[in-house]
């Protein structure tokens, strides 16, 4: 029953891949409305190329939204800074701008996990920069979302004792940051969670291996077509 599951999905959605599995499903006011899923193919490959590609779906398994660790780019992140600095790009069903979402350094933060991305407004085209914030006086995976102003918008309580990972997300609807985009970006963070400390750990390891020159590093089609300038004029 499992694999005919699989064919009804791929039916629905070309974004459903073979090698997509379903992980989570999110809800809100208890009720399904969608679910939550990640390519298993990518994320076993070797540790020069293994990373995470996470992909969100409604209830009928129309796609949302795609969530993929930009491995280029994080790498440069984590030579410049001498630490662990991730990087992944969002892809979301009804927006045409990608969106970068990546870890930074922030002065004084003793340690403490920042994540940060912007959204661009399609009505007016302002800038809509966030920061996604770790709470490190609580027992589980916590986060706090602030806008520009650093008022907290939203925040994600994640259960520490909760093995199958349950996380519920609040967003303040009343305020005049809110985007509709940002509930989507918040479900694929929390998703990205389960897999956050072995992306850390192997952006570790793959940047001692390739500071020692043992190997290098080579991108998939699929990441080096994000970096290709839409702006390239051919001769």
């Amino acid at each position: 029953m499992g694999i005919k599951q699989d064919e009804q999905h791929r039916a629905k959605s070309r974004q459903f891949s073979k090698d997509m599995d379903i992980i989570g499903e999110y809800k809100e006011d208890g009720e399904t409305k969608g679910y939550a899923a990640y390519r298993t193919t990518p994320w076993e490959e070797d540790d020069l190329k293994k990373k995470i590609i996470i992909k969100t779906f409604t209830k009928s398994m129309s796609w949302k939204g795609t969530l993929e660790e930009m491995i280029g780019r994080g790498m440069a992140q984590t030579f410049a800074a001498g630490k662990s600095l991730p990087t992944f790009i969002v892809n979301l069903s009804k927006t045409d701008q990608l969106i970068t979402l990546e870890k930074v350094q922030k002065a004084k933060s003793i340690g403490k996990e920042i994540y940060s991305f912007f959204v661009i407004d399609d009505d007016d085209e302002t800038l809509h920069p966030f920061t996604i914030e770790a709470n490190r006086f609580t027992l589980g995976s916590d986060w706090n979302i602030y806008d520009v102003k650093h008022d907290k918008i939203a925040k994600i309580d994640g259960s520490k004792f909760n093995v199958g990972g349950k996380y519920k997300i609040n967003i303040d609807t009343k305020r005049d940051t809110y985007r509709n985009e940002l509930p989507e970006i918040l479900v694929m963070f929390s998703t990205l969670n389960k897999f956050l400390e072995d992306v850390s750990k192997k952006m570790d390891k793959v940047k001692d291996i390739l500071k020692d020159g043992k190997a290098t590093l080579v991108l998939d089609n699929d990441e080096k077509l994000l970096y290709r300038n839409p702006r390239l004029i051919r001769k």
